[in-house]
């Protein structure tokens, strides 16, 4: 197996620029997709600003290269945490009804 590489190494700059996580990991040598995708929410975690996009233009990751980009990445991250929300309500329903601890 080859040595893993940064992720951080293979991004560039501009959503026109995006890599998929599947190039990335063929990029950087990482085993899973799911590897992947956990490098870049470290690299997230600790302030690394990496965008991504899943429109019809461009699909995957990027470093930004304007506020806009950013926006947009926001916006979409802020879609799914509303949509998961709205999902995990049956399950805290569900524990709620059953007795369970929340």
């Amino acid at each position: 197996m080859k040595n893993k590489l940064n992720v951080l190494d293979f991004l560039s700059t501009g959503a026109e620029n995006a890599l998929t996580a599947k190039e990335l990991q063929a990029l950087t040598g990482y085993k899973t997709l799911r590897h992947v995708t956990q490098e870049i929410h470290n690299l997230r975690v600790r302030g690394v600003a990496i965008c991504s996009d899943n429109n019809y233009k461009c699909q995957g990751y990027f470093l930004p290269a304007n506020i806009l980009e950013v926006e947009r990445c926001d916006r979409q991250m802020k879609s799914r945490i509303y949509k998961i929300q709205k999902a995990k309500k049956s399950l805290e329903d569900y524990i709620e009804l059953n007795g369970g601890e929340r």
